[in-house]
């Protein structure tokens, strides 16, 4: 099992559940696997596009800090998720504690997945929130100048057809990474404006 694995690095284990179908299937670009000290004892990233192996000094090959949002989990119960932004653009990732299939600790280390934030999930987003968005890095123009450090949101108040609601997303480690922008008609319902506000918040907090 995973604990094992984590605390004995059974070959078979790997060979057995980590192959290629794991990330395909899964759409997983990261998977990764650390012990209770953040050692990596297995993990790979993917480009799910060529199915090559790849790199990202976001991605600590040896030992993980310590300090490490992903790896801050004080209960069995734990999950934390976020952006993590890499050279190779955002990565949506999300970590869990590795435990007994009955959900029983004490916990031997920590599970993290990833799957980059490209067109096709922004689609698959959309899709699934009913919301037509784009996400864009945070820059340094005078349009991301407002204040979202708690992923507020900001409607653009200037004359037009158009309603621009913009928020953004910090990254896992609480600095801004993302700016995630929809339009819809000015003349929607205050219910309908409220409905799409909280889509774009239930995004960025996946």
């Amino acid at each position: 099992n995973t604990c094992e694995f984590i605390e004995e690095g059974n070959s078979e284990y790997a060979e057995t559940n980590l192959g290629d179908s794991t990330f395909f299937t899964n759409n997983l670009s990261c998977l990764i696997f650390c012990d209770r000290l953040g050692r990596r004892i297995w993990g790979e990233v993917r480009d799910l596009e060529s199915g090559e192996k790849i790199t990202l000094a976001e991605i600590p090959a040896g030992t993980w800090p310590d300090s490490h949002p992903l790896l801050q989990h004080q209960s069995v119960e734990s999950s934390i998720s976020g952006i993590l932004s890499t050279g190779r653009g955002p990565m949506i990732v999300a970590s869990r504690p590795i435990v007994t299939s009955r959900n029983e600790g004490p916990i031997r280390g920590t599970l993290i997945m990833g799957r980059f934030l490209n067109d096709d999930m922004v689609r698959t987003l959309s899709e699934q929130t009913r919301v037509a968005f784009r996400l864009r890095p945070v820059g340094k123009g005078k349009e991301d100048l407002f204040d979202a450090a708690d992923s507020s949101l900001f409607v653009d108040s200037e004359e037009s057809d158009i309603l621009q609601i913009r928020t953004i997303s910090p990254d896992i480690g609480g600095k801004p990474a993302l700016v995630l922008e929809a339009y819809v008609p000015r003349n929607i319902t205050t219910e309908g404006r409220a409905a799409t506000s909280f889509a774009l918040l239930s995004i960025l907090g996946i």
